[in-house]
Formats: structure tokens, sequence, C-alpha cells
């Protein structure tokens, strides 16, 4: 008797972050076809992506809501300190010396010079246009609201520093 065949979905391994501080010199066959125009407006640049490798032609770099799928290429692999965009955080106040507020993370670059990610904000409905590092917030918490593994991670992490 013959056993049905079962599809098993393609392996996936641990997200990664890197930077594309220059184009590949591999010309534009390195990148999906539907995604050239996105990669170009993209990269190079110090947008800290994250990288899913899966099991197919392609690995999947994403930036926020913006996806492009690229084949392996040589790029600049960072430390990520598990902050994403689009997350809410709290701006410490460092022992009184500032007043804490609330924002939303809406870029991430790599800071060649320090070797660390600086942080852009939101808050009150504008960007601010001071770099925040991961050591001078936290991530903020909505009262009644379970948190996330992840937040648990990053605000212990958070109180470690």
């Amino acid at each position: 008797m013959k056993q049905p065949s079962i599809k098993l979905a393609p392996l996936s391994r641990p997200p990664r972050h890197g930077v594309y501080l220059w184009w590949p010199e591999k010309g534009l066959g390195w990148i999906h076809p539907d995604d050239i125009d996105r990669a170009e407006v993209l990269i190079p640049s110090s947008r800290v992506f994250c990288r899913r490798d899966i099991d197919t032609a392609y690995s999947l770099l994403s930036y926020g809501d913006t996806s492009i799928r690229v084949k392996p290429t040589m790029w600049y692999e960072v430390q990520s300190d598990g902050y994403e965009l689009g997350d809410p955080i709290e701006v410490k106040s460092r022992m009184g010396k500032l007043k804490p507020f609330v924002a939303t993370i809406v870029d991430i670059f790599w800071n060649r010079q320090d070797r660390k990610i600086d942080y852009y904000l939101r808050a009150a409905g504008r960007r601010l246009k001071k770099a925040y590092r991961c050591e001078e917030f936290q991530p903020a918490m909505k009262l009644n609201e379970p948190m996330s593994v992840r937040q648990m991670a990053l605000l212990a992490k958070s109180r470690i520093r």
C-alpha cells in the first residue's frame, strides 16, 4: 500500500541581523526579480535588516514591513539588541536627568564608528532627530495586556544594563 506523501515546510534557521554597506558585485542576479526596485532603494545603507534563511534559493530580508528576497551574498552581520521597527519603548529617566517618555522605533541603523545600533524614534507624532541606544530605553508595557516572551526577554535585558 502506497503511503500518501507529506510535503514538509522549508527548514528555517534562526534570524540574523546585518547591513549591506555596499552593493554586492554580482550585478542584480542575487535579488529576486520581483524585489529589485525595493532593493535599489534600501541597499546600500546602514539599515539593520533581519535575515531569515530558509531552505529555498532565496533568503528573506526584512526591514519593518518591507521584505526583499536575496540569494546568499556578502553582508556585514551585527549583533541585534532584540528590538524591531514598530516596537513601543519608554525612554528612561537616567536617575531623574531626563523626563521619561513613550515612543515607537521607526528606524534602525548601524553606527560604523561606534560599532553599535542607533535607534530613531517617533514620539508625540513626530520623528525625533536624536539617535538613541538600547541602554537608554526599555520596552513599553501596556496596562492589562500580557507581555510576549520577546518583551519579557527585552525587559530583563534592559534591567541588567
